[in-house]
């Protein structure tokens, strides 16, 4: 239980570098989680080219 907690906030804490998300600024639901997953995108495609590297 422990470990999906950090999961979630290590998630969470990863999104706060995205400026856009931290304020609701989209008109639908639907924006902002289009938003969500092209900020998770980044995240796993920077990982991967640092990994690669």
């Amino acid at each position: 239980m422990a470990a999906d907690a950090a999961r979630v906030e290590r998630s969470f804490s990863w999104l706060n570098a995205y400026r856009r998300l931290a304020k609701d600024y989209e008109k639908t639901v639907a924006s902002a989680i289009n938003f969500i997953q092209l900020a998770f995108i980044n995240i796993i495609l920077a990982k991967i080219q640092r990994a690669n590297s």
